[in-house]
């Protein structure tokens, strides 16, 4: 799926509860297995912070350049608290 919304011009942003050095070992691993999206902010990354704020998604549509928040999809792993 990520592939093909890729491959529409959908970018792809993730975020994670990980910091930056253990994000720098899975982000290789999980290309392996296929997995590539266009950005990747670790939860160290943010000065403002990570979960449960909307910080790290908020990085990954400044560095993807998207112009419009309203136009972006956020999916979780995670409950909202």
């Amino acid at each position: 799926m990520i592939k093909r919304l890729q491959q529409q011009g959908v970018k792809i942003g993730s975020c994670s509860g990980y910091p930056k050095p253990v994000m720098d070992v899975l982000v290789p691993a999980a290309a392996d297995y296929g997995y590539q999206p266009d950005c990747v902010i670790a939860s160290d990354e943010c000065a403002a912070g990570s979960r449960p704020g909307p910080w790290m998604a908020l990085e990954n549509v400044q560095r993807l350049g998207i112009h419009r928040v309203s136009g972006c999809v956020k999916v979780d792993d995670s409950a909202p608290e």
